[in-house]
């Protein structure tokens, strides 16, 4: 019994689907048939929640940090609209701030600028 249930156990692992995004997850956003999913490195990946295929690769502007540098900017906050056409965004900035963004059609406009926000 138990060998039956190891190998049950193993068919359904095999059957998964694995996303390979590029860095570790910051936050994750489902609106209809479209998941949202952000990184600290600085990208928004768009997916399908059918099959997750990648629909749209948001690269957000790197920041300036204290030192000089520039950096990938953390993404905090990722939200889905209700039609799931446009994607809010909110990311690291100079200064130790935050900025949001509006992702839509292919543009990413900036909305708010070196505010405290975390959440959107």
């Amino acid at each position: 019994m138990r060998i039956l249930l190891l190998l049950l156990s193993l068919l359904y692992l095999s059957f998964s689907l694995e996303v390979k995004l590029g860095g570790p997850i910051t936050d994750i956003a489902v609106q209809g048939d479209k998941v949202a999913v952000s990184t600290e490195n600085g990208k928004v990946y768009i997916l399908s929640a059918k099959d997750l295929s990648v629909s749209a690769e948001i690269d957000l502007p790197e920041f300036t940090d204290f030192t000089g540098e520039k950096q990938k900017a953390k993404v905090f906050s990722v939200d889905l609209s209700p039609s799931s056409q446009k994607a809010l965004i909110v990311v690291e900035d100079n200064l130790g701030k935050r900025s949001v963004y509006v992702y839509e059609n292919g543009s990413l406009t900036p909305v708010l600028k070196l505010v405290n926000a975390s959440r959107a």
